[in-house]
């Protein structure tokens, strides 16, 4: 198993699909090997399409490790739900919340902004690929993994093209930010572009349409890579984007609170610390001569 880990046979994936479920939480991971691909199925769907020798040794296992106290309830019960016994009323309500959240974005932001509008990810997705955005991370990884034998050759369009074994953009954060790049570069022409023509879906009018992007100001593959390759991603537990904070005046020599609640962004916390008394307002508190 230590083996296993060190050369990164192992990857963590979901006993319950997120694609079916919106819960990412820890209680849902597990490790298992590269080989073993889940896709949409839970652990016990997977298993279940096993002999069923192996079959009841996995049940055997996880009751004994349940009894024996290694896992919680919770997990035993992830571990022996099927995709049919997924409940739908999760999977709404979580769906509700992140509408919810958007719509509310949207309307903080139209509170110092004249115009805001929502894009979604299929088409940031697709104005990515049109622009030729896709492999930007890929290619800067490429040689780091190289050097660690992650590589392979593979066949596409008729060429022997160098791949990162199991590449996902999300193993690298910097994807964020091309994708910020795709929607700062989005117009709600190419919106109400791309969904008129997906609802036609004739291969004439998508031919079309991806012209019509391409002709579309953007940014050329090596400007985004060169931009991306300066990123520095840098981690910071614990901090929060904004406290609250207070504003304290003085006036005859009293401290009085002026304001209270006030939304402190953290960068700025520094530049909005009550000011340390001077000299002259020390003397007054205590009756000295000046």
């Amino acid at each position: 198993m230590i083996r296993s880990i060190i050369k990164s046979s192992l990857y963590t994936n979901y006993r319950i699909c997120c694609k079916r479920s919106f819960l990412n939480a820890f209680l849902k991971a597990l490790l298992n090997c590269r080989e073993v691909v889940l896709r949409n199925s839970t652990a016990y769907d997977y298993m279940s399409s096993l002999p069923e020798e192996t079959f009841h040794r996995y049940l055997d296992r996880i009751k004994n490790m349940h009894d024996n106290k290694e896992i919680s309830d919770t997990k035993y019960k992830y571990l022996l739900t099927k995709g049919d016994e997924i409940p739908q009323d999760f999977l709404n309500r979580q769906m509700r919340e992140s509408q919810y959240i958007s719509r509310k974005s949207i309307a903080m932001l139209q509170e110092v902004c004249h115009h805001v509008y929502a894009t979604s990810g299929s088409v940031t997705a697709y104005l990515r690929h049109v622009w030729g955005w896709d492999n930007v991370l890929h290619d800067l990884n490429r040689e780091r993994y190289r050097a660690g034998g992650l590589t392979e050759m593979r066949e596409i369009d008729n060429r022997t093209v160098e791949c990162i074994k199991d590449w996902n953009k999300r193993l690298d954060h910097r994807h964020h930010a091309i994708d910020a790049l795709a929607i700062a570069c989005t117009r709600q022409g190419y919106i109400q572009r791309i969904n008129t023509l997906s609802k036609q879906a004739e291969e004439g009018n998508l031919v079309s349409l991806e012209r019509y992007i391409r002709q579309q100001p953007h940014f050329s593959y090596a400007e985004v890579c060169a931009a991306a390759e300066k990123i520095l991603v840098s981690f910071k537990a614990g901090k929060r984007v904004a406290t609250k904070g207070k504003r304290y005046i003085y006036r005859g020599g009293k401290r009085i609170l002026a304001q209270e609640d006030i939304k402190i962004g953290r960068a700025s916390c520094r530049h909005h610390r009550t000011p340390r008394r001077t000299e002259r307002t020390k003397r007054l508190r205590t009756n000295s001569p000046i």
